[in-house]
């Protein structure tokens, strides 16, 4: 029994560490510093939460460069999967227009096709898997693999470029990502608008149909 509360005890004590050690001191550009912990970040805006449990954001460029190393280096250990998770990602092509792109938990990927008044049109339903910065897209009924999309990076981000890969003709081309949206509990809301808005109306069925060569 003595053994046993011991290691209670050790245990006990060694979670008081970690959660902890989780705290730090971080410093913005203008010498300022705080006593938080790193929550996340997303489009270059951090999220810091206080021992208070209060969380707040700072662009990434306005802390100091040890601070910004420490949270890349904390994001190059994530996984592509973990930054799209709930996530519609537009996605426009020059002259093509833009598809919408609905990553869920459960590897469902949905395709939407964007109406003129905004709303959105489920076109079709596939699965996905993810592989480096690509995601391979998959038909759920026979497991063929009809594509993939690189997004060149595990931290997909507004602005960015993405390479879809057509796997019935063989056809690659280039797209932007002009809009993301975060789901929580089934709605979803915009964290930042593209700068210029898409020019669509018709979705982009980047998925078995061909668009331009490369």
């Amino acid at each position: 029994m003595r053994a046993f509360l011991i290691m209670v005890v050790f245990f006990i004590l060694g979670t008081c560490y970690a959660e902890e050690s989780r705290i730090r001191t971080w410093e913005a550009v203008n010498g300022k510093k705080v006593e938080a912990e790193f929550v996340s970040i997303f489009e270059k805006q951090v999220t810091l939460k206080l021992e208070s449990g209060k969380t707040f954001k700072v662009p990434l460029d306005k802390l100091s460069k040890s601070d910004q190393d420490f949270i890349n280096n904390k994001s190059s250990k994530s996984s592509l999967k973990e930054n799209i998770i709930n996530r519609r990602i537009h996605i426009s092509v020059e002259d093509k227009g833009t598809g919408v792109f609905e990553y869920g938990e459960n590897g469902i990927l949905k395709i939407y096709k964007l109406e003129e008044g905004g709303s959105l049109d489920l076109d079709e339903t596939l699965s996905y898997e993810v592989d480096g910065t690509k995601t391979l897209v998959i038909d759920i009924d026979d497991d063929s693999s009809q594509g993939s999309l690189d997004f060149l990076s595990i931290n997909p981000s507004q602005g960015g470029q993405i390479i879809v890969f057509d796997e019935d003709d063989e056809i690659r081309f280039t797209g932007k990502i002009v809009l993301i949206e975060t789901g929580e509990k089934g709605k979803f809301t915009v964290k930042e608008k593209s700068a210029q808005k898409p020019t669509i109306l018709d979705m982009l069925a980047m998925i078995g149909q061909p668009i331009t060569k490369s």
